[in-house]
């Protein structure tokens, strides 16, 4: 990225088009595991790819959280607790970036443990997340699926 600057493209709002104005645009939430309890290898080199997404997702305009090697249960308590933030009715959208070993279906906490993806989505669902009802919730998961 480095030498590199995001430009933003401006598109015509229409019916088919979220509203992309608020400041800052939006949250984001970068949970990246890369060193792993028990025989999962760690991660090598994956902290370069948190470098370049919080420097992407800064320079588009968002608020940059990161979570950062975490066990299942705590990844997951921290992810409800960032889909609960107030704020996020005063923003244009959320994204949320889960990088870690995974399987089908899920993805791998440091411990080695299990966190279901429905489980993740379902937090930021109409019903569980009203700050964001009717605004884009984009998920991007960088992980193998076993």
């Amino acid at each position: 990225m480095a030498g590199h600057e995001a430009s933003c493209l401006h598109v015509q709002q229409g019916p088919s088009v979220y509203p992309m104005v608020t400041t800052p645009r939006g949250h984001a939430l970068i949970v990246n595991n890369t060193v792993f309890e028990g025989n999962l290898q760690n991660r090598k080199g994956a902290d370069v790819d948190v470098k370049i997404t919080d420097s992407l997702l800064t320079s588009l305009g968002f608020t940059v959280e990161k979570i950062l090697n975490k066990g299942a249960e705590d990844m997951l308590k921290e992810i409800e607790r960032f889909s609960k933030l107030d704020d996020h009715k005063d923003r244009s959208c959320c994204i949320v970036f889960l990088m870690s070993h995974g399987q089908e279906g899920c993805i791998m906490g440091r411990d080695g443990q299990r966190v279901k993806l429905k489980d993740i989505f379902r937090l930021f669902d109409n019903i569980h997340c009203e700050s964001l009802l009717g605004k884009p919730k984009l998920f991007f998961i960088q992980s193998c699926r076993g």
